[in-house]
């Protein structure tokens, strides 16, 4: 008597870090990206057994569009992000900005910017990251390319 092997193959993709906000060279969405690992395997009794073939991608959350990694570009993205805030920290981050920026238009002063971003560092704890976001919702609210 025998006993049937069930084997499959497939491909599956898991993600290895959240990026931050990034504009999509394809879409021209300001969005989130992430590094993303894409292999393929072979599972026994649905169980994986083997990866092979592995890739890394930055890849944009909105259009899903990716772009191959070499793996020592993929580890510093990851290392570089690692103390980042997730994507629901960056998300209200953005929007304070955003806030932030109406209060801006009542009290155009480089202080009133110093202030704003001197009480988000503090909030988010990383006062690099703050400084860089807003640096990238400038860029959006003056992009003229950005997707509508």
């Amino acid at each position: 008597m025998s006993i049937p092997i069930l084997f499959g193959w497939g491909k599956n993709s898991k993600q290895l870090a959240y990026i931050g906000i990034h504009k999509c060279p394809a879409c021209k969405n300001y969005t989130h990206f992430y590094v993303r690992e894409i292999a393929n395997n072979i599972r026994i009794y649905f169980i994986p057994v083997a990866r092979f073939n592995k890739k890394r991608y930055m890849v944009c959350h909105k259009c899903s569009n990716g772009w191959e990694l070499d793996d020592e570009n993929s580890n510093n993205l990851i290392v570089l992000n690692m103390n980042n805030p997730s994507v629901d920290q960056t998300e209200h981050l953005w929007e304070e900005i955003a806030i932030g920026m109406q209060g801006y238009q009542k009290d155009p002063s480089e202080k009133y910017i110093d202030n704003l971003l001197e009480r988000l560092g503090y909030k988010y704890h990383n006062q690099d990251y703050v400084n860089n976001l807003f640096g990238k919702f400038i860029d959006f609210i003056q992009d003229e390319d950005v997707a509508k």
